[in-house]
Order: structure tokens, then C-alpha cells, then sequence
């Protein structure tokens, strides 16, 4: 799981948080009638059924009128998050979304004995969602699981006069307000590759299939994909009106593609011995890794190559382009974000504990790698526009041993303008020929 992204064990209100996903069954279900009536464009109301008998959690119907969290300088461009008094540095379950010029950040955090759960506006200092669930209320669970510009996916429970276990909880963000809206949950689907997918559907993976469900209606879930041999989908991923993800199996990787009312089709499905994965996009270009020569005693690849191509939902169209070597050398995991013409990554190796962070410019590869702040370490990349990026840092070793920080919990959010970063370390790569220059789309 990516630092940041997980909740901690050890909060007074653990109760609330249910860590392993062996511990989220899944039912079909239809939609809260009660939910299900919103429409955006108000305000939120006090009180949503997301959990049965739940009375402990407390929505803000009027978000605006709290003060957005402030920030404090961290060097020369830098810029972190400022802790609330009284709450320290314990943040988690962080989310980032950039587009257009609008920046969001979504998180977690204890303060007041509650959870406190936020969406703010950064370029305009405004806060878009703010939710809390009370130090004791059991039953009562919300997380984020999603954002973007235009709304944000939360994970929790829902009433329809019976009991059912988790649900996707969908909240829009537009001028006059905002409305919630809930959808099934497929059985077996995976909390963590739930996101807020094209024309506002709600898409999830169990192991070996993609779903879809639409904002609209009462219908059950879609089945987008579903794996013709053992392959697992991950890296779920919205690109345009379609749905982009990987089918994983051991050194065996492929990038897919799903619109409404197609098909899913194959986009990239390199030769034996290499794979294609983990896709990020901003709707205009396409970012993947493409890894060969796997090593399957080791797990992992012994060359892996960042790739682009303008995005493109058809293998007869891609347009690939090798921007450089990678650091990473595995393709099960991705934490990545693309936009306002860049790409950034923090890449691991196969036993490393930390990652390193790489910002590569699309248009010619040109890279820089970004060295944490002395005693901390780099969490998950949030955003990255023309101008800036933001990213979680997690703290000092000696936060955790001294029982500051719990696993799980990040430090704070560093953001950084691209214009203090200097000239980038690592220039444009030479062109290359042959193979190594580009990957195999697939066939059709």
C-alpha cells in the first residue's frame, strides 16, 4: 500500500476503520432512495445515511464558511502544510487533483477527538466537503478513496432499510453547492482501486473483473472486463471518457481500455519477457511503464523504460515514445500523477523501503529527481500542473519510534513550485531505434 494512503492501527477510534480488505464483504445492492433523490447543485444535508445506525457522523451542510487550512514556508518554492492546533502532524488517507488551474487536496486527521474528513480548494482557499466522525460512534465509517476537480469518491456505508456492508459514496463539487450520491459495490471489490470514473460512474476491481455503475439510475454495476486467463486488474485510471487499467500476471503485464457500450480492448501487449503497466493520464497524454527481461527469481524486470503516447484508446493509434530509463523494476504497484505536461513518480526497487521522486517533462524526457528534506522521506504524489506539484512527506524515523506517528500516518504535504526546481539533472535521452524505443502495441 503507498505511504499515506492507509489509515492508522493505533487512532482512538480504530473501531470506526476497518484495515483489511478481508474485512470489506460486498454485496449487490440497489441504491439509497433517500441519496439517490439529490441532485447537485445544494447543499449537502446535515446528516447522511452512509452507515446503519450510525449517529455519530456529522456532515457540513455549509463547508464554506470554515477557514482552509493554512501553510507554511519550506524553502526557497516550498511550501507545507500547517498542522491545526492541537492535531500535530498526523495526516492520512491524502488525495490530490489538478486541472485547469484548480487545485484540490483531500485528507483525514484527528482533531477534537473525531475524524475529521476535508476536501479544500487550494487556489481559491475554500473548503468544498468537510465530514466527522465522533470518538466513539461505532458503526460510522467514511473514507476518501478518490478526487478530482469536479468531485470526490468516498468509501462507506449505506441505509436502504436493511443492513448492508460498504458502499461508494460520490460527492460533487460545483458552484451552488454540492450532492451526494451512492453506488453498489460488486462482491469482492477492492476498496482501493474504487475510483471516480468517466460520466460520473463509480468503478471498482474485485480480482479478476472491472465494474462501472453510473451516477444516474438504479442499475447494477456494469461488468467492464473480465480476465480471459489468470491475470489480475489493477491500476485502475480515467482517461477521457474511458477507463484505463492493467491486467497483471507474474512478468506478464497489459495496458486495456474500456468505453461505455464497447467492448474492453487491449492498448499495449509487449513481446514474452515484458509487460506494460501502471497507466496515468491527465486526458491528453498517456504515461506507462514498460518493463523487459523479467527475472522471475527476483520479481522483477531488469530494464523498465517510462513511456508516453498522446492519449488514445485504440492500440492502432498510440503513438509511443520512450522518455527514459526507469528506477522502478516491478509493475504491481503505480504511485504517479501527470498533468500540466509533466509526469511525476516515486519509484521503488524490489527491496527498497523508500522511493525515489522523478519529475520528467513530457515533451523531452528531461528529469528531475527530487531529494527529501533532510531525516524525511517521500510519500505518494498528489498533483502536478504547468506551475507546481504537491506531495505527501512522510517523517523521521524517530516520529515512529517514539510513538509520534503511527504507521500509516504521513508528516505533512510538501508543495513545490516547478520554477524553483533549476535545470533539470538528467537532460533529454538520445533517440533510440528498434525496440528499445518504443513498445509493442497490441494487435488487432
Amino acid at each position: 500500500m503507498s505511504p499515506g494512503r492507509s489509515l492508522p492501527p493505533r487512532w482512538p477510534t480504530r473501531g470506526l476503520v476497518l484495515l483489511s480488505l478481508g474485512l470489506v464483504p460486498g454485496v449487490l445492492w440497489g441504491l439509497s432512495s433517500r441519496i439517490a433523490s439529490s441532485r447537485p447543485g445544494g447543499p449537502l444535508p446535515a446528516s447522511l445515511p452512509v452507515s446503519p445506525g450510525c449517529g455519530g457522523l456529522e456532515v457540513d451542510p455549509r463547508p464554506q464558511r470554515h477557514p482552509a487550512s493554512s501553510w507554511r514556508p519550506c524553502g526557497d518554492g516550498c511550501q507545507e502544510l500547517s498542522p491545526a492546533p492541537g492535531s500535530g502532524h498526523r495526516y492520512f488517507a491524502l488525495f490530490g487533483a489538478a486541472r485547469d488551474g484548480t487545485r484540490l487536496l483531500g485528507y483525514s486527521r484527528m482533531r477534537d477527538a473525531s475524524l475529521e474528513l476535508r476536501v479544500e480548494n487550494l487556489s481559491r482557499g475554500q473548503v468544498l466537503f468537510l465530514a466527522r466522525v465522533l470518538e466513539g460512534a461505532k458503526g460510522c465509517d467514511l473514507r476518501l478513496r478518490d478526487l478530482r476537480t469536479e468531485g470526490a469518491l468516498f468509501e462507506g456505508n449505506a441505509v436502504d432499510g436493511r443492513m448492508h456492508p460498504r458502499s461508494l459514496f460520490g460527492v460533487s463539487f460545483e458552484d451552488a453547492g454540492a450532492s451526494p450520491q451512492v453506488w453498489p459495490r460488486p462482491e469482492g471489490a477492492s476498496p482501493l482501486e474504487a475510483v471516480l470514473g468517466p460520466g460520473w460512474m463509480a468503478s471498482t476491481t474485485t480480482r479478476r473483473r472491472v465494474w462501472s455503475a453510473r451516477w444516474e439510475g438504479d442499475g447494477e454495476p456494469v461488468e467492464a472486463w473480465s480476465a480471459p486467463d489468470r491475470s489480475v486488474a489493477a491500476h485502475l485510471t480515467v482517461g477521457g471518457d474511458a477507463l484505463l487499467f492493467s491486467a497483471l500476471d507474474e512478468g506478464r503485464a497489459s495496458l486495456w481500455s474500456w468505453r461505455e457500450g464497447e467492448p474492453a480492448r487491449p492498448l499495449v501487449v509487449p513481446s514474452m519477457g515484458g509487460g506494460a503497466a501502471c497507466p496515468r493520464t491527465d486526458g491528453e497524454h498517456l504515461v506507462w511503464f514498460e518493463g523487459h527481461g523479467y527475472d522471475a527469481e527476483r520479481h522483477a524486470f531488469t530494464r523498465m523504460d517510462l513511456m508516453t503516447s498522446p492519449l488514445t484508446h485504440h492500440a492502432e493509434d498510440l503513438r509511443p515514445r520512450r522518455l527514459r530509463a526507469s528506477r522502478q523494476d516491478f509493475l504491481t504497484e503505480v504511485s504517479a500523477v501527470v498533468g500540466g505536461g509533466h509526469a511525476l513518480h516515486l519509484e521503488t526497487r524490489r527491496g527498497e523501503s523508500r522511493g525515489t521522486l522523478v519529475l520528467t517533462r513530457l515533451s523531452d524526457g528531461a528529469t528531475w529527481h527530487l531529494p527529501p528534506r533532510p531525516g524525511f522521506h517521500w510519500g505518494t504524489p498528489l498533483y502536478v500542473d504547468a506551475e507546481e506539484l504537491a506531495v505527501v512527506e512522510d517523517a523521521p524515523e524517530q516520529a515512529f519510534t517514539e510513538g509520534e506517528l503511527g504507521p500509516g500516518e504521513s508528516w505533512t504535504v510538501v508543495r513545490r513550485t516547478l520554477s524553483s526546481l533549476g535545470p533539470p539533472d538528467a537532460g533529454p535521452p538520445a533517440p533510440a531505434s528498434g525496440a528499445d524505443a518504443s513498445c509493442s502495441a497490441a494487435s488487432q
